[in-house]
């Protein structure tokens, strides 16, 4: 029972230590083209501007990180400024302007009968650009 035990905390760290962050980019229009900006240009809002603008596409950063009920307990994953970047540079592959947060949350499950899994977050949000 000990050695299966210590079998399922060992694949439990190893998956945990593989986890890395997942980044989605939806275009909504992959025939425009817009140029493209470098990250440190791109705008990060919680809600849309009261400017015009377009969407053009969608975004979403997934990253493992907080377990709640691990021994440890401690974070081990993404700060909000490293999705803040991510989020940051996948707009600006797309050509937008900015990206408006539409999802903040976390993620994962526990097994409270084994070994607790990694909790995660995932921001989801959608790029805009801005009409002149």
């Amino acid at each position: 029972m000990r050695k299966r035990l210590a079998v399922i905390l060992a694949l439990a760290l190893l998956t945990a230590g593989c986890a890395v962050t997942q980044i989605k980019v939806i275009p909504y229009n992959e025939a425009t083209v817009y140029p493209n900006y470098t990250p440190e240009e791109i705008k990060i809002f919680r809600n849309f501007p009261p400017q015009k603008y377009e969407k053009v596409g969608e975004v979403e950063v997934e990253a493992p990180g907080y377990n709640p009920e691990s021994y440890f307990n401690r974070w081990y994953g993404e700060s909000s400024a490293s999705f803040d970047d991510k989020l940051r540079e996948a707009a600006a592959d797309i050509g937008g302007d900015a990206v408006v947060i539409t999802k903040d949350e976390p993620v994962g499950v526990t097994d409270k009968v084994s070994v607790p899994a990694p909790y995660g977050r995932r921001v989801e949000g959608v790029v805009i650009k801005f009409r002149d």
